[in-house]
């Protein structure tokens, strides 16, 4: 009678340890719950900071095409017969990837001016083999951004 109510002691003893060890094995539902919570609360303000920085990133982008737009303008300028007079004011218009499209189709819009007259230092007067030309680049997504550069042109030709 001994060994069998020991028997039965330790068939209970091996039972209970393995129930103990299934239900010590996994997650609650409440640590899983809370877990999560914790990750979204962490992970919610890197997706502010990703739009965040795919806003910036297009910007740099149309500023650098900008820059290429102004240095193919200042190109041709550079490589025209010199003008002695007025360039007046010319429009020309680019798509994204900085190629000259017709205003329909154009991204950005380059303003080609040539400001007063100006002296150079030391002289007091205006150069006639110097001129100075002003690019504004703007584009149709944001109107009220305009990228300025002035380039002074020489006359190489003489």
């Amino acid at each position: 009678m001994k060994s069998l109510s020991m028997l039965r002691r330790r068939l209970a003893l091996l039972l209970n340890q393995r129930c103990r060890r299934r239900t010590d094995a996994g997650f609650s539902l409440i640590e899983v719950v809370l877990a999560l919570g914790v990750v979204s609360v962490a992970l919610l303000p890197l997706t502010g900071m990703l739009f965040v920085g795919l806003r910036i990133f297009d910007q740099a982008v149309s500023t650098t095409t900008q820059g290429e737009i102004a240095q193919q303008v200042v190109n041709q300028l550079q490589q025209s017969a010199w003008v002695d007079t007025n360039l007046g004011v010319r429009n020309l218009y680019f798509s994204q990837e900085g190629v000259v499209t017709t205003s329909a189709q154009s991204i950005f819009t380059a303003t080609v001016s040539q400001p007063e007259s100006f002296s150079l230092p030391g002289s007091g007067s205006a150069s006639p083999n110097v001129q100075r030309i002003r690019v504004d680049i703007t584009s149709r997504f944001a109107p009220n951004q305009t990228n300025t550069f002035t380039v002074h042109l020489a006359n190489n030709r003489q």
